[in-house]
């Protein structure tokens, strides 16, 4: 076999596909194409100055100990079925008399297969050799452990039998083949209530979460069984706005719970609600772990973040390894997870070949440098090993650790589904092997740890507590039992939020925010840039970076978080922003708001090249820590493209179908400057067409005040009453000189929904333009007395919900209007346009459309035809 000091040479990311090709030599050269052992060859002996031959394999091999260690989970027992387990090698397996051989099989090759030959760290592998073979007695289960998982097991086992007796013909996708996850989750649980951990943040899919959520955070049986009860829903909902609050499937819903660390002390547990998006909760958790971190003042090490997958999703969805990618990184890092794949062996119909081209579906894990625990789901006893194992470690390295829980699906991908279709003889298999129950019952009773009478009356207590809450005609207040419980209602808001300040709160602020440390270097240019923005006065115009730092600045000081994240967010994408600086001597940073907060210091960071799981974790962050002010902002606006599932299925709709707010919000830079399809549009109709209920804000700021107060607007929002935000950026306007506001203009402003130009002679006003973002400065830059002659331009700043008194309002003073026109650049099947026409058809008769044709594509790729178009719009303004 390869040494560690070999496998040394291999990058951590490919290192688990060199290691898998040698295997597959070991095990049979044939298996190896002639082209690839010469690259091979010559690769192996750049690391070992040997030529890769069946003499030099020999040579290598010849530690059988070595390769049992390094590999003994490929060989180790933990396919319950027997489908997948392989056999040792024959010369391995002539060694079966000698001792060392026979300790190391009872170590590596039953039913825990241990990989972590990949860990790139010799002090990880050391600590866990070390844990597994010389001091096996910190893993081991106590008596008390092994009797109170038999009762875990049980109640388990029996819930789900319960379900299926008393709801035949409904789905919830039960645990059946894997109850030994709730066991081990208990096991975890308890470890944790041992350590200094005082929060678990879990996701899971739908697989088991009735289950999890009745046994580990002890959600009322009565509860769930009237959830199966159709008649029993106007009771749930009674009071509640069904209008608003809309419920979901009920293997979607969270819960929190706690139990007893100390006579003082709780260890808090919540399970986040779930889409049944497969992986989509993963990124979540992490960031919910952040953010309620970051909330209480605790240090990461006390929150521990346990994320369950399927295996079929595990290697298929790539949200996985987005978040993976982020674990490591800087502003993302929650100092560990404890990964589970509870691993039916299928995905839905689909076989393992068809599912993933590696040889286990954990594979992709070995690419971040965490250790892979496979353990065989009918073995009670090693389930609580491996959990024990994976607190110790996480709580030793502060790293990530992948459990993979081998078990089986007992029933198809719900309990209508007949799989024998599909997999005949694995289902064969199935029928006729035990349950995890009654292996385990069998051993435990054969230990004389729990007699048989004792099993048989616990199952008899248990069914009648099922019985009982099922037969309960008592009604339970469903909103006081679930969580998050901060579902829509009609109760007034507050007052509007108070966005003024005095101006020296406003003129030191803007000075302390730009004086840069003795001995930093700034670029020249950078130089020129922050003595302006230092030096502004009253009368100075403010252009957009500028505005924003100042607003969340002055947030900082009225201890509001600040989180703001995104690519290339800490200089900004154009160059506006530069809320971190860098020296040019050194490439130390500063981060411009360390003079204005150091307790409370705003968070600006770069993420990783990823939309779908930065967004996640940002939500996750924000629902978690309401009291801030998050910020996820998209390098440009359809890079929301690659996250709209989390748009979708979180941010617009997780307050009316779980009851969980999240005050995010979401900086999408928008307008059509000839960039072609890509890099035009933050697809504002997407959002439009995802209002309702007051469920997000959606704004399309055109002057650096507005943006000012509307920052600070979201940030004092209380933490109840927070919205998701969306704002469509600009690009072109960023330092335009008509949408550069004076210092003294943001003094005075506020953030005002809709603006209206000033005439002074109304009566002569024959002719109303209603427009929103950068058309509307571009079109008053380019002639506005020619073009607003006897007419007024309106500009919406603010388009959901949409402010209608305000607009009628200023409609109502134009006597005379004959034409009322909607304007904008999108093509008509894009934009405000069908949300205008639908929202405002009430109060205005007849509006008419100017802007592009209907488009499949966003916008043009040439610049030419960018600007006739544009052109033929400002053309047609003027002829209506």
């Amino acid at each position: 076999m390869l040494k560690s000091n070999q496998r040394n040479n291999f990058s951590k990311i490919n290192s688990g596909i060199i290691a898998e090709i040698l295997e597959n030599y070991f095990n049979d050269p044939s298996s190896i194409p002639e082209s690839d052992k010469k690259i091979l060859s010559n690769y192996l002996k750049t690391i070992t100055g040997e030529n890769l031959t069946s003499e030099t394999i020999k040579n290598i091999s010849n530690d059988e100990s070595e390769f049992i260690r390094k590999y003994g989970y490929i060989y180790a027992k933990t396919d319950p079925l027997n489908i997948n387990n392989e056999k040792l090698p024959e010369n391995i397996n002539s060694l079966n008399n000698k001792s060392s051989f026979i300790k190391l099989e009872s170590i590596y090759l039953k039913n825990i297969g241990y990989e972590w030959e990949h860990l790139r760290s010799k002090k990880e592998k050391s600590w866990l050799e070390n844990k597994i073979e010389n001091n096996p007695e910190d893993l081991n289960p106590t008596k008390q452990e092994l009797i109170d998982s038999t009762f875990e097991l049980v109640k388990a086992e029996d819930f789900e039998k319960f379900i299926h007796r008393s709801f035949s013909g409904s789905r919830w996708y039960s645990l059946e083949g894997s109850e030994a996850l709730i066991p081990l989750i208990k096991t975890l649980i308890r470890k944790s209530s041992q350590s200094n951990i005082e929060k678990i943040l879990m996701g899971m899919p739908h697989r088991g979460r009735l289950n999890t959520l009745s046994h580990i955070f002890n959600k009322p049986y009565k509860l769930i069984f009237d959830e199966f009860k159709e008649e029993n829903l106007k009771n749930i909902v009674e009071n509640i706005n069904s209008d608003e609050f809309l419920l979901d499937v009920k293997y979607h819903l969270g819960a929190k719970t706690s139990v007893k660390k100390s006579i003082e002390e709780n260890l808090d547990l919540f399970m986040l609600p779930n889409p049944s998006h497969l992986e989509m909760i993963t990124p979540v958790i992490s960031g919910a772990t952040l953010g309620i971190k970051d909330k209480q003042g605790i240090s990461s090490e006390k929150c521990l973040p346990i994320i369950i997958h399927g295996d079929a999703a595990f290697a298929g969805q790539g949200i996985v390894a987005e978040t993976f990618n982020l674990s490591g990184v800087e502003g993302y890092n929650t100092q560990g997870s404890i990964h589970i794949i509870n691993n039916n062996q299928i995905g839905f119909t689909t076989d393992p070949k068809n599912a993933f081209s590696t040889k286990f579906s954990s594979d992709l894990a070995r690419g971040f440098d965490i250790p892979i625990l496979h353990v065989n789901a009918d073995d009670i006893e090693s389930c609580i090993k491996i959990a024990k194992l994976a607190i110790e470690y996480r709580n030793s390295f502060y790293k990530d650790i992948l459990i993979n829980l081998v078990g089986y699906r007992r029933f198809g991908h719900n309990e209508m589904d007949e799989p024998s279709f599909t997999q005949p003889l694995m289902y064969e298999k199935i029928k006729s092997h035990p349950t995890v129950r009654s292996i385990w019952v069998k051993e435990i009773i054969k230990r004389n740890m729990i007699s048989e009478n004792e099993i048989s009356n616990f199952e008899k207590e248990n069914n009648e507590k099922l019985k009982k809450a099922n037969s309960n005609l008592k009604t339970l207040d469903y909103q006081s039992l679930a969580w998050p419980n901060n579902f829509p209602n009609n109760k007034k808001l507050s007052k509007s939020i108070k966005t003024k300040l005095s101006e020296s709160e406003l003129i030191n602020t803007n000075k302390l925010l730009w004086k840069i440390p003795l001995g930093f270097t700034l670029h020249p240019k950078l130089k020129k840039l922050v003595e302006k923005r230092r030096d502004s006065n009253l009368d100075s115009k403010i252009e957009w970076g500028h505005a924003e730092i100042l607003s969340l600045a002055l947030l900082s000081k009225n201890n509001i978080s600040v989180r703001l994240t995104g690519q290339d967010s800490s200089r900004g994408t154009f160059n506006q922003r530069h809320g971190v600086l860098i020296d040019v001597k050194n490439e130390s940073k500063f981060n411009v708001f360390s003079n204005i907060n150091k307790k409370n210091l705003p968070y600006i960071i770069n993420s990783p090249l990823s939309e779908e799981a930065t967004l996640g974790f940002e939500f996750g962050y924000s629902s978690m820590f309401l009291n801030s002010l998050v910020i996820w902002e998209a390098q440009f606006g359809d890079f929301a493209n690659n996250a709209q599932s989390i748009i979708d299925e979180l941010i617009c709709s997780s307050q009316s179908k779980w009851g969980q707010n999240t005050g995010l919000t979401l900086l999408l830079p928008h307008g059509f400057e000839g960039m072609g399809p890509n890099h035009s549009s933050g697809h504002l109709e997407r959002f439009l067409s995802l209002s309702s209920q007051n469920n997000i804000t959606i704004a399309n700021c055109t002057n650096t005040s507005q943006y000012f107060h509307l920052l600070r607007q979201q940030g004092l929002t209380p933490p109840n009453e927070k919205k998701p935000l969306v704002i469509m950026t600009p690009k072109s306007l960023l330092r335009h000189p008509l949408s550069s506001s004076s210092l003294e203009e943001i003094l005075e402003g506020k953030f005002s929904p809709v603006l209206e130009t000033r005439k002074e002679n109304i009566d002569q006003i024959n002719k109303i333009i209603i427009c929103s973002g950068k058309i509307s400065i571009e079109f008053l830059y380019k002639d506005s007395e020619k073009l607003l002659k006897n007419s007024v331009l309106i500009r919406l700043e603010q388009l959901y919900p949409f402010p209608e008194k305000i607009f009628k309002d200023i409609i109502s003073k134009y006597k005379n209007v004959k034409k009322i026109i909607w304007l904008q650049e999108e093509p008509k099947n894009r934009g405000a346009w069908q949300y205008i026409s639908d929202t405002i058809s009430p109060i205005v008769k007849n509006l008419k459309f100017v802007g592009r044709n209907f488009s499949p594509s966003p916008a043009s790729g040439s610049t030419l035809v960018h600007k006739l178009q544009q052109q033929q719009i400002f053309d047609e303004i003027i002829k209506e």
